[in-house]
């Protein structure tokens, strides 16, 4: 057999996927009972790189796919998740524990971007400004609107 295979064979496509499996030459070669030189000699071949590289491609395209289904599977989760925390600070705005609610206040605003934090004070007076309170509003209804179950909660 010259350095060029002219077909592959049944053990070449078993010595490729000894490859593929991230063996190496003298892996394979013990495996297969033939010599180091014999494997090496095989995947010089240009008919071996050819096959090597479309087997790659179609590998690397599986993991792509694969890959692009998980991070949507992902993404899902956490949309479902921001959601669902969402939804739980505006239920805690009006649980009744005055310090839980400050708490919710905060992370409402901070998510929504707005500066300025919820402060309470001595008398447990809560001060925000009219323009937070209109842009928390706005930032409320926006949750509402996303999520109907939450309509008959307040």
């Amino acid at each position: 057999m010259p350095n060029q295979l002219q077909r592959m064979l049944s053990r070449h496509h078993v010595m490729l996927e000894y490859f593929l499996q991230g063996l190496s030459n003298k892996d394979i070669a013990r495996k297969m009972s033939i010599t180091t030189a014999c494997v090496s000699m095989c995947f010089n071949s240009p008919k071996m790189q050819d096959e090597i590289s479309r087997r790659r491609a179609e590998m690397e395209k599986v993991a792509n796919v694969a890959h692009g289904v998980g991070i949507a599977d992902a993404q899902h989760v956490l949309e479902t998740s921001a959601k669902d925390a969402a939804e739980k600070h505006v239920q805690l705005l009006e649980c009744g524990d005055l310090a839980v609610e400050q708490r919710s206040a905060n992370a409402i605003l901070d998510r929504v971007g707005l500066s300025g934090r919820v402060e309470n004070t001595q008398n447990h007076n809560v001060l925000i400004e009219v323009d937070t309170v209109n842009l928390l509003n706005v930032a409320m209804k926006e949750s509402l609107a996303q999520t109907p179950q939450l309509e008959n909660v307040s």
